[in-house]
């Protein structure tokens, strides 16, 4: 943990110094996780849950990201630290993972259309089950104004947008207290989508809704680690309010939202385990 940390300290310390008065462009970010994109970016967050078994609990959900965007390049470098725990006793959940990603842009938005692809690789310490693990994943996403894909829609009074994602993940548990170490691969799919009712008398979409589906597969997985469970589902909705105004285009700043959500199921990518639940929270994105 102090060495994942360190690291990601060092790193960005070292890019911050060299570039930030340099004609290339280094920016970093608070957020939720490391591939978050754009405009479907969430922000960290503190919660406190309630599932429908057991006592309430405390969660946390946090990315620091640091990127790099070389001169006249669409290419995003990026490094992220991520923080993801869950005091809940029946379900507890000690994630840390550095992830180092590149993110390309192919196509010309001038067409109408531009292909998001990114290509990441983590390194994962689960406190919980005393394990770690390496883990690369390539997905694809995109922006299509006319479809309202990454690109907001809409009246004056209500705006929208969706954001499908498609990827494989392949994972490599390399160290287990149980000694169940093995490989396995993943296909992984997403859809986010986001409506502002009242968008502009709401300083510009204050108020969201939005639902999130995400699918997950194993289609090739060691004998060791294999729980007979290949399919993996996460769903959640829920009503956002941004209690703080947004910075002027093209300019960071802290923005600051109450969130409550309901979610059902699982995610392998960050070790949660099957669990359903509710939950309110403050919300911080930079």
């Amino acid at each position: 943990m102090r060495f994942l940390y360190t690291t990601a300290g060092t790193v960005v310390f070292f890019l911050y110094t060299t570039l930030s008065h340099s004609q290339e462009e280094f920016s970093w970010s608070i957020r939720q996780h490391s591939r978050d994109k754009n405009l479907t970016s969430k922000p960290a967050l503190i919660q406190r849950t309630s599932p429908d078994e057991g006592d309430s609990s405390t969660s946390l959900d946090l990315a620091i990201k640091g990127s790099y965007l070389p001169q006249g390049s669409d290419r995003e470098f990026s490094l992220t630290l991520e923080r993801h725990k869950n005091t809940l006793i029946t379900k507890e959940q000690d994630l840390s993972a550095l992830v180092f990603a590149v993110e390309d842009s192919w196509g010309d938005l001038t067409d109408g259309y531009s292909f998001i692809p990114e290509f990441s690789f983590a390194h994962k310490t689960d406190k919980k089950k005393d394990s770690k693990s390496l883990l690369a994943i390539g997905e694809l996403t995109g922006i299509w104004g006319k479809a309202g894909i990454n690109y907001l829609k809409g009246s004056d009074d209500f705006k929208w947008y969706w954001a499908p994602t498609v990827g494989l993940e392949y994972e490599n548990i390399i160290d287990a207290e149980d000694n169940n170490e093995g490989n396995v691969s993943r296909f992984y799919t997403d859809i986010d989508i986001t409506f502002y009712p009242f968008f502009k008398k709401l300083d510009n979409g204050r108020l969201s809704l939005f639902y999130s589906y995400s699918y997950w597969n194993d289609f090739s997985e060691d004998d060791d680690i294999d729980d007979g469970d290949d399919t993996h589902k996460l769903k959640a909705y829920g009503i956002s309010w941004q209690l703080t105004e947004s910075p002027p285009k093209n300019q960071q700043g802290i923005v600051v939202s109450l969130e409550i959500k309901w979610v059902d199921g699982e995610d392998p990518r960050n070790n949660k385990s099957s669990q359903e639940y509710n939950q309110i929270g403050i919300g911080i994105l930079y």
